[in-house]
C-alpha cells in the first residue's frame, strides 16, 4: 500500500489538495517557490514517479527513454538502477545496432570478439501486438575488430512511429529500435508470463513489452543477468540471478503489464 503522509513530487510535478491551496505565485516566480505544505520537492529532475513496495523509495525515470533511479527517502540518496545493464549491452563483445540518420535507418554489427562472426541477419517491421509488416534479410561475415553497415532498412517501407518498431537478430543477438519517444508511443496492454526454469527466470510477452524490469522486493543490491530491456511478442528471454542480495520475493514488471510476482528458491 502507498503511504499516504506523503506525495512524491519529481522534479516540478505537482499537486493540490482541497483546503491546501499553494501560494499564487508572483510574475517570473516558479510554482515550486511556493509549495503547500504536504508537498515536498524532492528531486531537480525526472518523470513517472511511484513508490517501492516497502515504501521506503521512489522509483522514476531520469526523463522519456532515460534511465530509472530510485530515491532512498531516509537518506536522500539517488542510485541510478539501469546504467549497468545498458553499459553492459552496449560493451557486448558482437553488438546488432540501428544507427538512425535523417533520411534513413541502418543496421550495424560490431565484432569486438576474437573470433568472425557469420549468420544470417534478419531485421523485420513489427507493430505492438506482433504482426510482421516487412522482412529483409541478408547473410553477413564480419570479422573480428571489424564495424560493418550490414543493412538498409528503407526497402521495410513507411513505419508508423507511434505503433511499430524494427527487430533485428542475428546468431542469437538481437536489438530492438523504437522510433520515437515513449510517451508519443501507443503502447497497448501486455501480459507478461514468467516462471522458474534451472535457477533462472523465463519471460514472454504476448504484446510488445516496454521496460521489463526484475526486482527483488524490500532489498537493494541485487544483480540479473540482464535487466530493463524490451520484449518482442512471442520471443522469450531466460535470465539468470547473478546475486539475490537476500531477496525473495521477485517482481517482473514492464511499463505497460501488470506485475508478477514469484518465490525465488537458490
Amino acid at each position: 500500500m502507498k503511504p499516504k503522509s506523503q506525495i512524491p513530487a519529481i522534479g516540478l510535478a505537482l499537486g493540490l489538495v482541497a483546503g491546501l491551496p499553494a501560494a499564487t505565485p508572483a510574475p517570473g516566480e516558479s510554482p515550486a517557490d511556493h509549495l503547500p505544505p504536504h508537498i515536498r520537492q524532492v528531486t531537480w529532475f525526472g518523470e513517472r514517479a511511484d513508490w517501492s513496495h516497502d515504501g521506503k523509495r521512489i522509483l522514476f525515470l531520469s526523463k522519456t527513454f532515460g534511465d530509472a533511479m530510485e530515491l532512498d527517502l531516509a537518506t536522500k540518496a539517488i542510485r541510478n538502477r539501469t546504467a549497468h545493464y545498458f553499459l553492459r549491452r552496449a560493451y557486448e563483445p558482437v553488438l546488432v545496432s540501428f544507427e538512425k540518420t535523417p533520411d534513413r535507418i541502418n543496421v550495424w554489427v560490431i565484432n569486438d570478439s576474437p573470433q568472425p562472426v557469420s549468420g544470417t541477419l534478419v531485421v523485420q517491421r513489427l507493430d505492438f501486438n506482433g504482426k510482421v509488416l516487412g522482412k529483409l534479410q541478408v547473410d553477413v561475415a564480419v570479422k573480428s575488430g571489424e564495424a560493418r553497415r550490414c543493412l538498409n532498412a528503407t526497402p521495410l517501407g513507411e513505419i508508423s512511429l507511434r505503433s511499430e518498431f524494427l527487430h533485428a537478430a542475428l546468431a542469437g543477438r538481437e536489438s530492438i529500435c523504437l522510433l520515437i519517444g515513449e510517451r508519443y508511443l501507443h503502447l497497448p496492454t501486455a501480459r507478461l508470463a514468467a516462471r522458474l526454469a534451472d535457477g533462472r527466470i523465463e519471460i514472454e510477452t504476448d504484446q510488445f513489452a516496454r521496460e521489463v524490469a526484475l526486482e527483488f522486493e524490500a532489498v537493494t543490491g541485487a544483480v540479473f543477468e540482464d535487466n530493463f530491456f524490451d520484449l518482442a511478442p512471442g520471443r522469450k528471454r531466460t535470465i539468470a540471478v547473478r546475486k539475490a542480495a537476500g531477496g525473495t520475493a521477485l517482481t517482473v514488471r514492464a511499463l505497460n503489464a501488470e506485475p508478477i510476482r514469484l518465490v525465488w528458491k537458490p
